[in-house]
């Protein structure tokens, strides 16, 4: 996590001190904001299993917990690179014009 822009280890650190220990409701909220700020700030895409070797160096979270929110991370990750490009972009648009009819 150290190669990592200070932003963002600041919001994984605000989310992953707060998350194991307890389930808050602002937890998921932290999740996201987290995700947010890796795929706009870091330099490069992650792994799916950087994100699982972060969790198991830094939590005590059960291998269900960490595989839940694995599935989550690679999903949103694919989503966010998906969108930022122009195909993606253009995708996105056509759903959202089958959605409105």
């Amino acid at each position: 996590m150290n190669e990592m822009p200070r932003t963002v280890i600041e919001a994984y650190r605000s989310w992953i001190t707060s998350f194991p220990a307890d389930y808050h409701p602002l937890d998921r909220k932290r999740f996201y904001i987290f995700l947010h700020i890796l795929f706009f700030r870091a330099r490069k895409s992650r792994s799916r299993e950087w994100f699982v070797k972060n969790l198991k160096d830094d939590t005590n979270l059960n291998d269900k917990d960490i595989e839940r929110l694995a599935n989550e991370y690679e999903l949103l990750r694919d989503f966010m690179s998906q969108k930022n490009t122009a195909l993606g972009i253009l995708r996105l648009e056509r759903e959202e014009k089958l959605l409105k009819r």
